[in-house]
Protein backbone atom coordinates (compact mmCIF):
# COMPACT_ATOMS: atom_id res chain seq x y z
CA UNK A 1 0.00 0.00 0.00
CA UNK A 2 1.45 3.46 -0.89
CA UNK A 3 2.47 5.55 2.00
CA UNK A 4 -0.19 8.09 3.12
CA UNK A 5 0.90 11.76 3.53
CA UNK A 6 -2.52 12.33 5.64
CA UNK A 7 -3.64 10.94 8.71
CA UNK A 8 -6.17 8.31 8.26
CA UNK A 9 -9.98 8.95 8.80
CA UNK A 10 -12.56 7.09 10.28
CA UNK A 11 -16.65 8.66 10.02
CA UNK A 12 -19.28 6.61 11.31
CA UNK A 13 -22.70 7.59 9.29
CA UNK A 14 -26.15 6.56 10.99
CA UNK A 15 -29.13 5.92 9.65
CA UNK A 16 -32.58 4.82 11.49
CA UNK A 17 -34.72 2.67 9.17
CA UNK A 18 -37.30 5.22 9.19
CA UNK A 19 -35.19 7.50 7.14
CA UNK A 20 -35.57 7.55 3.52
CA UNK A 21 -32.34 7.00 2.02
CA UNK A 22 -28.52 7.46 2.58
CA UNK A 23 -27.62 9.06 -0.70
CA UNK A 24 -26.36 12.09 0.74
CA UNK A 25 -24.00 10.42 3.28
CA UNK A 26 -22.68 8.26 0.35
CA UNK A 27 -21.71 11.57 -1.39
CA UNK A 28 -20.29 12.96 1.41
CA UNK A 29 -17.61 9.96 2.01
CA UNK A 30 -16.76 10.43 -2.06
CA UNK A 31 -16.58 14.46 -1.32
CA UNK A 32 -14.23 13.51 1.90
CA UNK A 33 -12.06 11.37 0.43
CA UNK A 34 -13.08 8.33 1.86
CA UNK A 35 -10.89 5.18 0.15
CA UNK A 36 -12.37 2.07 1.62
CA UNK A 37 -15.96 1.97 2.20
CA UNK A 38 -17.05 -0.85 4.78
CA UNK A 39 -21.02 -0.82 4.74
CA UNK A 40 -22.72 -2.22 7.63
CA UNK A 41 -26.55 -1.49 6.76
CA UNK A 42 -29.43 -3.50 6.65
CA UNK A 43 -30.61 -4.51 3.18
CA UNK A 44 -32.69 -1.31 2.46
CA UNK A 45 -29.70 1.29 3.16
CA UNK A 46 -27.16 -0.70 1.66
CA UNK A 47 -28.94 -1.35 -1.66
CA UNK A 48 -29.59 2.05 -1.52
CA UNK A 49 -25.39 2.65 -1.23
CA UNK A 50 -23.98 0.21 -4.07
CA UNK A 51 -26.87 1.92 -6.53
CA UNK A 52 -25.69 5.87 -5.67
CA UNK A 53 -21.95 4.87 -5.27
CA UNK A 54 -22.45 3.02 -8.74
CA UNK A 55 -24.15 6.34 -10.24
CA UNK A 56 -21.53 8.98 -8.73
CA UNK A 57 -18.94 6.39 -10.10
CA UNK A 58 -17.63 6.39 -6.80
CA UNK A 59 -15.93 2.51 -6.80
CA UNK A 60 -13.42 2.43 -3.22
CA UNK A 61 -13.33 -0.82 -1.95
CA UNK A 62 -16.50 -2.13 -0.75
CA UNK A 63 -16.73 -4.13 2.37
CA UNK A 64 -20.80 -5.13 2.81
CA UNK A 65 -21.70 -6.73 6.19
CA UNK A 66 -23.32 -9.81 6.41
CA UNK A 67 -26.65 -8.13 7.37
CA UNK A 68 -26.63 -6.56 4.23
CA UNK A 69 -24.89 -8.86 1.77
CA UNK A 70 -28.14 -10.76 0.88
CA UNK A 71 -28.03 -11.52 -3.02
CA UNK A 72 -32.46 -11.50 -2.90
CA UNK A 73 -32.69 -8.25 -0.44
CA UNK A 74 -29.71 -6.53 -1.65
CA UNK A 75 -27.43 -6.96 -4.50
CA UNK A 76 -30.62 -7.87 -6.83
CA UNK A 77 -32.41 -4.69 -6.11
CA UNK A 78 -28.79 -2.47 -6.46
CA UNK A 79 -28.64 -4.15 -9.67
CA UNK A 80 -25.65 -6.63 -10.20
CA UNK A 81 -24.07 -4.94 -12.04
CA UNK A 82 -23.52 -1.91 -9.71
CA UNK A 83 -22.54 -4.48 -6.81
CA UNK A 84 -19.56 -6.04 -8.63
CA UNK A 85 -16.73 -5.98 -7.09
CA UNK A 86 -18.23 -5.28 -3.59
CA UNK A 87 -16.69 -8.48 -0.90
CA UNK A 88 -19.16 -9.66 2.21
CA UNK A 89 -17.52 -10.37 5.41
CA UNK A 90 -20.33 -13.46 5.59
CA UNK A 91 -19.06 -17.16 4.87
CA UNK A 92 -21.27 -18.44 2.99
CA UNK A 93 -22.28 -21.12 0.32
CA UNK A 94 -24.21 -20.50 -3.19
CA UNK A 95 -27.80 -22.35 -3.07
CA UNK A 96 -27.57 -23.45 -6.90
CA UNK A 97 -27.88 -26.75 -8.32
CA UNK A 98 -24.24 -26.21 -9.49
CA UNK A 99 -23.17 -26.27 -5.60
CA UNK A 100 -25.69 -28.45 -4.54
CA UNK A 101 -23.46 -31.16 -6.66
CA UNK A 102 -20.50 -30.92 -4.72
CA UNK A 103 -22.09 -30.71 -1.18
CA UNK A 104 -24.37 -33.37 0.23
CA UNK A 105 -25.55 -31.03 3.20
CA UNK A 106 -26.54 -28.18 0.32
CA UNK A 107 -28.56 -31.52 -1.18
CA UNK A 108 -30.03 -32.40 1.66
CA UNK A 109 -31.47 -28.68 2.51
CA UNK A 110 -32.58 -28.37 -1.21
CA UNK A 111 -34.65 -31.79 -0.94
CA UNK A 112 -36.25 -30.43 2.32
CA UNK A 113 -36.52 -27.07 0.78
CA UNK A 114 -38.54 -28.49 -2.42
CA UNK A 115 -40.62 -30.94 -0.09
CA UNK A 116 -41.59 -28.31 2.86
CA UNK A 117 -41.29 -24.61 1.00
CA UNK A 118 -40.96 -25.25 -2.82
CA UNK A 119 -41.81 -21.68 -2.64
CA UNK A 120 -39.19 -20.31 -0.66
CA UNK A 121 -36.27 -18.09 -2.45
CA UNK A 122 -33.51 -20.07 -1.99
CA UNK A 123 -31.58 -17.36 -2.62
CA UNK A 124 -33.29 -15.03 -0.34
CA UNK A 125 -32.07 -14.96 3.42
CA UNK A 126 -30.33 -18.27 2.11
CA UNK A 127 -26.98 -17.70 4.47
CA UNK A 128 -29.27 -17.98 7.55
CA UNK A 129 -31.10 -21.57 6.18
CA UNK A 130 -27.52 -22.61 5.00
CA UNK A 131 -25.48 -22.18 7.73
CA UNK A 132 -26.58 -25.54 9.91
CA UNK A 133 -26.10 -27.86 6.38
CA UNK A 134 -22.76 -25.91 5.70
CA UNK A 135 -21.22 -25.64 8.73
CA UNK A 136 -21.98 -29.99 9.18
CA UNK A 137 -20.55 -30.65 5.56
CA UNK A 138 -17.48 -28.99 6.49
CA UNK A 139 -17.07 -30.91 10.11
CA UNK A 140 -18.09 -33.84 8.46
CA UNK A 141 -16.68 -33.74 4.90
Amino acid sequence: MAARSSPVLRQRLSAATTDQTVDSEVIGRRAAGTDVFVNTAIPKFATQAIRKAAEIEWKPPHILASVGSSVALTLRPAGLENAKDTVSDFLSERSDRSAVERRSGLQDWLVFMDKYYPEGDKTHGAKWRLFGPLITDKVAG
